[in-house]
């Protein structure tokens, strides 16, 4: 095995560097939502502060904010980010509701966990395909937001 080059050794304190900016990039989004959580009298005032940290700090070109509505059972989106450049996915996402397990939403207010789509052609459960297709949208992530008094029931969930 030969030694590594200077250009091999430049290359690698480059993914190194990058590697810690996205480091540092995760560690300041988490920090402004803790600070907007605790400051902000509910989630739902929270909500539109949480999405402009995630896409500007994150670099997401959207996201989206759901929460339950308890009376009809249903996961409902309480508003978006980033719906510009990406018009037809963002009507369609404002407008859609979802019931457990339906969509990726659907499906993390059902499991409770974390959900990453790399490929959205292949998920034969995302209700919005055709509106992602066109506005280019290849992959999803979402997560639950958690209500941690009574139970760990999932109250809604952050779409990206």
């Amino acid at each position: 095995m030969r030694p590594a080059s200077a250009q091999d050794r430049i290359r690698s304190l480059e993914e190194r560097i990058e590697t810690y900016e996205r480091l540092l990039h995760r560690l300041e989004a988490r920090d402004a939502v803790v600070r907007v959580l605790v400051e902000s009298d509910s989630i739902e005032v929270a909500a539109e502060s949480i999405l402009r940290i995630v896409c500007d700090l994150l670099s997401w070109d959207f996201a989206a904010f759901y929460l339950v509505n308890q009376k009809l059972n249903v996961l409902e989106c309480l508003l978006t980010r980033g719906g510009g450049v990406l018009a037809e996915f963002d009507q369609a996402t404002r407008k859609r509701s979802y019931i457990r397990g339906v969509g990726v939403p659907g499906r993390v207010w059902a499991s409770g966990r974390p959900e990453w789509i790399s490929n959205l052609t292949r998920d034969d459960n995302f209700p919005r395909l055709e509106a992602a297709v066109r506005d280019r949208i290849l992959g999803a992530f979402a997560f639950p937001h958690l209500h941690r008094y009574g139970g760990d029931r999932s109250r809604g969930v952050l779409r990206l």
